[in-house]
């Protein structure tokens, strides 16, 4: 398993298809433990499932490093779907955060 700091491309999975990326899910350690930083299906393979699938592979993964508490960020608003698919692996919201902005008109 090659290694480099904080990257460890043994966290890191992609869902192949023939010879397209289908999905991707990317693990990380942080120091509040493991961390999902990237779980993407791509839209003409959705809802068959691969997003749980790479979520769970990932979640096995970060377990079997000794971590207790795996955590994602995730859009709220979401509408891929992708909340439900969290809530069936048994994830739940422990935190919402609202982000607020401005569109300032260009300056000259």
């Amino acid at each position: 398993m090659f290694s480099w700091g904080d990257l460890d491309l043994g966290l890191w999975w992609v869902a192949w298809d023939g010879d397209e990326v289908a999905g991707t899910v990317l693990g990380a350690v942080l120091p509040t433990g493991g961390h999902v930083e990237i779980l993407a299906v791509r839209e003409g393979w959705r809802g068959r499932g691969l997003g749980a699938v790479l979520l769970l592979h990932s979640l096995r993964q970060l377990v079997s490093f000794g971590h207790e508490r795996i955590t994602l960020d995730v859009d709220a608003a979401n509408v891929t779907g992708a909340n439900r698919v969290y809530q069936r692996a048994g994830m739940r919201v422990c935190r919402e955060t609202d982000f607020f902005e401005k569109e300032l008109p260009a300056t000259r």
